[in-house]
């Protein structure tokens, strides 16, 4: 794994795309391909530039996402995400759920992956 920019990094950017590309039917694509990105070939994604690549990587319109970056309104639409998932107990990120139970933080993963697993099995065992 290969990490361009620090864990704090503004990806303010990165998750108006991700927003954007929700809209368009295409968040995991977007989301595969930024994390691709990111991790595998070390592009820093709090770079405009980066997070069109990963677009341009998706298969999305990389001109009609530039513009839209900064469209208040996908803006506003970011922030509602943000304010419903703070609601929800999301305080950081990533954080994953697994069967009802918020998982914060990467080092995470496997422990949520498992959880929601053993949470998924059906009852009894079979036998």
């Amino acid at each position: 794994m290969i990490c361009a920019a620090p864990a704090t990094a503004n990806s303010l950017t990165a998750m108006r795309a991700a927003t954007w590309a929700v809209r368009h039917d295409a968040g995991r694509v977007f989301a595969n391909a930024a994390f691709q990105l990111a991790f595998c070939a070390g592009r820093d994604l709090t770079q405009r530039s980066a997070v069109l690549a990963a677009a341009d990587r998706a298969g999305l319109d990389t001109a009609e996402l530039d513009q839209a970056l900064d469209d208040p309104e996908l803006k506003g639409a970011l922030r509602t995400h943000t304010d419903a998932a703070i609601a929800e107990g999301v305080y950081g990120v990533p954080t994953f759920d697994a069967a009802g139970l918020l998982w914060l933080g990467n080092h995470q993963l496997e422990a949520a992956a498992a959880y929601h697993q053993a949470s998924s099995a059906p009852a009894g065992g079979g036998g």
